[in-house]
């Protein structure tokens, strides 16, 4: 877990490994430049070689580029408290509604998250939380992920450090959410702050039982996902035994619920799994809505978060 502070001398005399980088000498070059340069602003435990990595293979090992974006990340890490969110409990809506579950682990030891998109009230919770709720308890469960993430790469390896995501559009129509501008706006700046703050942290995306208006649309927006479009993968409701048997190349069976191809069930039979992945549904317009975190947040004092003049050095 992140609880250690300052390790800045841990990373000047790390020792750059061959599980950490590959055997490249311009690449070594490259991680041991961005650290030096960045050693300001390496004030968690997390942030070691493989994290600085991400942003170099996300920039293709252009230094300037890597540095600039991850002082970027961590002003806004900083902006919206993202490494205190640690320290706080999910609020009961995100609790009940917020469609996501860790299904298991892949075969190489990654966690495998499956989302059911479709059942996402996302108009109901940013009905009841507004918008800056909604982007802060999306962000809490990222970070769980990437923790778990962490700990896997750990134990592991390299190739357990990343997630693979299931996300399911079963009944997901663009006519039905034609006049949820809100919450399509939302969704285009979580994506971007995906993006922007967690580079390489994603090994494979099947989205599945998508329509073909949806495939068309994707094709045409792709040029917006960068760096994430080549591990996304689209399967229509038609296409599910190529998606069984691509996700069974990567998962096993035990690993991921009957109703995805895998074996898992419930201890009472059901192939969803309800018990390990939330599949949310209508939010009620009176739900009671308690301990947000953004209001938690705000009880931390700023004041002692230097990373603001770790952006200010490439202004």
């Amino acid at each position: 877990m992140i609880t250690i502070g300052l390790l800045l001398l841990t990373y000047v005399s790390h020792e750059v490994t061959s599980k950490e980088i590959g055997s490249q000498q311009s690449e070594r070059d490259a991680l041991l430049k961005l650290r030096e340069r960045v050693r300001d602003c390496l004030t968690e435990d997390y942030q070691d070689s493989e994290y600085l990595l991400r942003w170099l293979r996300d920039n293709k090992f252009d230094v300037d580029k890597a540095e600039q974006m991850l002082r970027k990340s961590i002003e806004w890490r900083r902006e919206w408290k993202v490494d205190k969110l640690k320290n706080l409990e999910l609020p009961e809506l995100f609790k009940r509604y917020f469609t996501h579950g860790l299904s298991g682990f892949d075969k190489e030891g990654a966690p495998v998250v499956i989302v059911p998109f479709s059942d996402l009230d996302a108009p109901g919770i940013l009905n009841l939380v507004g918008s800056d709720e909604f982007i802060t308890g999306t962000l809490k469960v990222f970070e769980y992920y990437q923790i778990l993430a962490r700990q896997r790469f750990s134990e592991f390896g390299p190739n357990a450090g990343k997630i693979l995501l299931i996300i399911d559009m079963t009944g997901f129509h663009f006519k039905l959410t034609t006049k949820l501008s809100e919450a399509k706006i939302l969704g285009r700046r979580l994506t971007q702050m995906y993006q922007d703050n967690y580079p390489d942290s994603m090994k494979h995306c099947f989205l599945l039982n998508v329509t073909s208006t949806f495939k068309l649309a994707f094709s045409m927006m792709s040029s917006y996902l960068g760096n994430l479009k080549p591990h996304i993968k689209l399967y229509k409701a038609s296409e599910f035994a190529k998606a069984k048997q691509d996700l069974l190349e990567r998962v096993e069976a035990d690993q991921l619920p009957a109703h995805y191809g895998g074996t898992m069930t419930d201890a009472d039979g059901n192939p969803k799994c309800v018990t390990k992945i939330n599949y949310g549904g209508r939010v009620p317009e009176n739900y009671p809505v308690e301990n947000r975190l953004i209001d938690l947040l705000g009880k931390y004092d700023d004041s002692e978060d230097s990373s603001s003049e770790c952006y200010e050095g490439i202004i």
